[in-house]
């Protein structure tokens, strides 16, 4: 697989780079505090997580749960109620892969509106900005 690094102020990117100029700076991501780490089922070498029996929502604030750590990729499950959001962040050494499992998430990454229903997923390069949220079905 190869990765592709994105640099702001090219040619292709020079109309989006001043849209972005005109909004707050994105926060670089802190994953912060999690809300528990989920136990994973073992099975040799792998780790399997069941997403469904995972999921958990609270009407005051997303539900975060790490999934794994390790020095190269981490994972975590972060579910939203409708309205609830993500603050504008960026990850500047690390692309972000987001997984919807069901409902409809509507995302800003790199200034412009994303739609993304459930069952799909996005790949974002890093030092991109994004802020995801989980909507209605």
């Amino acid at each position: 697989m190869s990765t592709r690094k994105f640099r702001a102020g090219g040619p292709a990117h020079a109309g989006a780079r001043r849209d972005r100029l005109a909004q707050p700076a994105p926060r670089r991501y802190d994953a912060g505090r999690m809300d528990e780490t989920a136990t994973a089922r073992v099975t040799g070498v792998a780790q399997l997580f069941d997403l469904h029996a995972l999921k958990a929502f609270a009407p005051d604030k997303r539900v975060r749960k790490m999934l794994f750590k390790t020095d190269q990729l981490w994972s975590e499950i972060a579910c939203h109620e409708p309205g609830q959001s993500t603050v504008m962040h960026q990850h500047p050494k690390e692309g972000e892969a987001i997984f919807v499992l069901e409902g409809t998430a509507h995302m800003s990454i790199d200034g412009q509106e994303v739609v993304v229903e459930g069952g799909a997923a996005r790949w974002v390069t890093s030092s991109v900005a994004t802020r995801p949220c989980r909507s209605t079905k």
